[in-house]
């Protein structure tokens, strides 16, 4: 199974919620209008003697007080009495933009944007707020060129810094986004949200010590952060550090008990240490908490599978992807549990299905292993270098009849391709292989022991 400890989040504006600490995407969008009501008030205040700006100096105000109480179809209608008197008014345009965005008038929000940055070319917040709104839309691309731009007029822009950061993570740039995290981070050194997102990412990288480091800095800004204990015990559990990881689940279930999430990884964590009655307690709790929460019904497929429970696990499983269809980790999981199953065909198509979406090394190991199982040697040899050419994983799978073992994808690709070459009579290659699987986890016992009966073999 793998173990996939980390938060899917579906969109630009779920990611962009937990950036700002303590703050929703609407308080973001007003802090940057507040940026920008300084200039404002500079441009209308110094002609007050004009009869005309004085009039406009009250609608200022009367549209930022409406703003603040919530009254946006009200405040909306300020702004364009301003533009109809002032067409120029850059200020007014920017915050008729930011009214409509949270009127959720998303394509009308850039049109106001694009009107002040006609009016103003190098109106950094314009542009920033621009890629917001491409991002929400999903428009990836076309948001981080206007971040860009933001961030070319002012490098130091924090929501431009902000918004790169979460667009290229969901493009699965993670190196890029590393560095636009760690700039996002030296501008808000405070942002609890920023260290989480930025230890998901290198925990995805495997950079197990620096995500660590990253979820740690989170807990010493914010102590009361339940979930930046459970990134912590996510963590640990991927290095193996059981009571360490068990302390920081328990402390983000101290902080929320209601933080499903926490209770998901806690029954993650439990699995992997092999405590798998609570492990399905935990993530029935999780499922109690939050019925829509797709990782609860992960945890107790992995957890259910894990004590060959394979129906219930299938089951489980299923009710995950209803509530997430483009989860590979999932659907790979579903492939597993038909493959323990002896259900090869199911295991074949499910785990295919999988890969099309987001092949991963334990997807392709897996297929390997069909195959294998199939006959099909020389697709399964295919299935395990692809696997080998992907990023290694911490996952959990049963080499024996009865055992599971904690290992790592790139281990279980050479274990399986070392049985096929064996099988194939290639006992040189096969017995390197095993020696491979062994180099990536010195603890894979199951790889050891086929070591061992490929060299006598080839004593022989």
């Amino acid at each position: 199974m793998v173990v996939s400890m980390r938060t899917r989040r579906k969109g630009f504006v779920g990611l962009f919620l937990t950036v700002v600490a303590a703050v929703s995407i609407s308080s973001l969008f007003l802090s940057s209008q507040a940026s920008a009501y300084p200039t404002a008030k500079q441009n209308y205040l110094i002609s007050k003697n004009n009869v005309e700006k004085q009039n406009t100096n009250k609608l200022f105000e009367q549209g930022l007080a409406l703003e603040s109480a919530g009254e946006y179809k009200k405040a909306e209608a300020i702004w364009r009495q301003i533009l109809q008197v002032e067409p120029k008014n850059s200020e007014a345009y920017l915050n008729l933009g930011n009214n409509l965005y949270h009127q959720r008038k998303i394509d009308q929000a850039i049109a106001a944007y694009r009107k002040t940055i006609e009016i103003n070319p190098n109106y950094a917040d314009a542009y920033s707020n621009i890629g917001m709104m491409l991002g929400i839309q999903g428009k990836l691309d076309d948001a981080v060129v206007h971040f860009k731009k933001a961030i070319k007029i002012d490098p130091n822009h924090r929501l431009a810094n902000t918004g790169i950061s979460i667009a290229l993570r969901l493009q699965n740039k993670l190196d890029e986004a590393v560095v636009a995290y760690g700039k996002a981070i030296e501008l808000d050194p405070e942002n609890t949200t920023l260290y989480l997102d930025l230890g998901d990412i290198l925990g995805r990288q495997n950079k197990l010590d620096e995500a660590l480091t990253a979820y740690s800095k989170a807990t010493e800004i914010n102590p009361g952060s339940s979930q930046a204990y459970v990134g912590v015990g996510n963590i640990l559990t991927q290095q193996r550090k059981w009571e360490e990881a068990q302390t920081a689940y328990n402390k983000a279930i101290e902080i929320d008990p209601k933080n499903a999430y926490a209770w998901s990884s806690l029954s993650h964590g439990l699995r992997l240490n092999n405590n798998q009655q609570s492990a399905v307690s935990a993530a029935r709790q999780a499922i109690k908490l939050n019925s829509k929460l797709t990782t609860a019904y992960n945890a107790l497929g992995a957890a259910l599978g894990s004590q060959n429970q394979f129906d219930e696990a299938i089951f489980a499983y299923r009710q995950a992807l209803e509530l997430d269809p483009n989860n590979s980790d999932i659907r790979t999981n579903l492939a597993e549990a038909y493959y323990y199953q002896n259900k090869f065909d199911e295991a074949f198509s499910t785990v295919q299905d999988s890969i099309k979406q987001d092949g991963s090394a334990f997807s392709y190991a897996l297929l390997g292993n069909i195959l294998q199982k199939q006959n099909k040697l020389d697709e399964a040899i295919e299935a395990y270098r692809q696997a080998l050419n992907l990023p290694n994983e911490l996952i959990t799978t049963r080499p024996g009849e009865t055992d599971w073992v904690l290992t790592y994808s790139h281990a279980m690709a050479h274990n399986g391709l070392g049985l096929v070459l064996k099988q194939q009579g290639k006992l040189e290659a096969a017995i390197k292989e095993f020696e491979l699987a062994i180099s990536v986890d010195s603890d894979f016992m199951t790889a050891k022991e086929n070591l061992k009966q490929a060299q006598q073999r080839a004593k022989l």
